[in-house]
């Protein structure tokens, strides 16, 4: 990696992105829970691209087989990230 802060940052935030849905999950008012879960989407969908990136695409891998492992994680992560994205889009349109 030519940035690891850049990864372990983005993965150090990913708690705090699962506490706002746990949190929302157990509030009683329908605004704050849907308050939350946009918070913590807005967190993951912002902290799990860059750690893709980071990990997937801009590591120096020794083998192909270790190069195919880094790029097909960091994609997952990318993709998993481009959805909580869009999520949040979808929501803001429901209203």
């Amino acid at each position: 990696m030519r940035e690891p802060w850049l990864f372990w940052g983005s993965l150090a935030v990913i708690p705090f992105a699962i506490a706002c849905f746990v949190i929302a999950m157990r509030v009683t008012s329908e605004r704050l829970t849907r308050a939350l879960e946009v918070a913590g989407e807005i967190i993951a969908g912002l902290a799990l691209p860059l750690a893709g990136y980071e990990g997937g695409f801009r590591y120096l891998a020794k083998d192909i087989w270790e190069l195919k492992a880094q790029t097909s994680a960091g994609l997952l992560f990318i993709t998993l990230g481009v959805l909580c994205i869009a999520d949040v889009i979808a929501k803001a349109f429901d209203k």
